[in-house]
């Protein structure tokens, strides 16, 4: 069978949805033979003798009578097949279209109507889907283990943390016990001449070092780097752009000029021009941080005292030799 062979049904019920009530009538109307065009008068056939009438047929017995549809619930908004979805679930629905695109305007009618449509064409191909079988795949059953375990372990995760708290005062005494750690991240205001060779490098040190003589100059004639023509100048950094140059940044004061040392593009030398940050943050500058850190930390605590006493109650194996097989 073609790849393409879903196409042709799903399309036609795509047009369907969009065509609006008139076309929809239409079809119905030319479906049933209610509405028959008419063919002009001037090509119309000549008279003919009526013929003989028929009897009418025998009206059917009440046993051989269709059955009519019976109505949906009056709380049921749609149905397909033995699925329905109720005016508050529709409802709940919106709402959650409404938290992924907050942009969505789910009051309007017209988005109404497409998300309901989407729902009642979905319905139709899972009534279509388990009626052939598709869902007794080896994988799809698989699937739907594994999201059923994952709204198990994320249902018994809320219900354990929902009502973890952290109060103000305990967070107040968390400051207090972690104020000396609680810092302001330094950046570092950083210069640099990059040569190619050890001796070009112990030339411009030997210069650089001199109390009249300007870094930025040196750097701006000398250096092999990008930042050569603002002086080596690299801005205030938060890090480092290698691991040596923060080492060696964090050795230095301010004002202090580097020994040459190797790096990605050659020979460095760098000079530490200003330091920022570094202060102890006031209280109320990290006090919801504080609160929300301390919330995860009392959470994760809860889930791994649980998971602990389940360990105790639960036999786990583990046969490492498959997990690591011997060499």
């Amino acid at each position: 069978m073609s790849k393409n062979f879903f196409i042709v049904p799903f399309v036609s019920i795509m047009i369907l949805g969009l065509a609006g009530c008139d076309m929809v009538d239409s079809i119905k109307d030319n479906l049933s033979g209610s509405k028959k065009s008419a063919k002009p008068l001037d090509k119309q056939a000549p008279a003919q003798k009526a013929a003989p009438v028929a009897a009418p047929a025998p009206k059917p017995s009440p046993a051989e009578a269709p059955q009519a549809t019976p109505p949906i619930p009056a709380n049921v908004l749609a149905s397909v097949g033995s699925w329905t979805i109720t005016l508050d679930e529709f409802n709940k629905r919106l709402d959650a279209v409404k938290q992924a695109a907050p942009e969505a305007d789910v009051s309007n009618s017209d988005v109404k109507g497409a998300i309901l449509n989407d729902l009642i064409r979905q319905q139709l191909i899972v009534a279509d889907a388990e009626k052939s079988g598709v869902g007794n795949k080896p994988e799809i059953a698989e699937a739907v283990k594994e999201f059923k375990n994952a709204l198990l372990v994320q249902e018994i995760v809320r219900s354990l943390t929902e009502n973890v708290k952290v109060t103000e005062e305990e967070a107040k005494k968390f400051f207090d016990e972690n104020k000396d750690k609680l810092l302001e991240p330094k950046s570092y205001h950083v210069r640099e001449i990059v040569v190619g060779s050890q001796a070009k490098a112990a030339e411009l040190f030997a210069e650089v070092m001199k109390p009249e003589v300007d870094f930025a100059t040196i750097a701006k004639d000398n250096s092999i780097s990008k930042s050569a023509p603002q002086g080596g100048d690299l801005g205030f950094l938060d890090q480092a752009p290698f691991e040596e140059m923060g080492k060696t940044v964090l050795g230095l004061k301010v004002g202090d000029i580097s020994n040459p040392f190797t790096g990605p593009e050659g020979i460095y030398i760098v000079k530490l021009e200003e330091v920022k940050g570094g202060n102890t943050y006031e209280y109320e500058v990290i006090k919801n941080d504080i609160i929300n850190n301390e919330t995860i930390t009392k959470q994760d605590k809860i889930i791994m005292d649980y998971l602990d006493k389940l360990q105790k109650e639960i036999k786990v194996q583990v046969n490492v030799d498959l997990l690591l097989p011997k060499q």
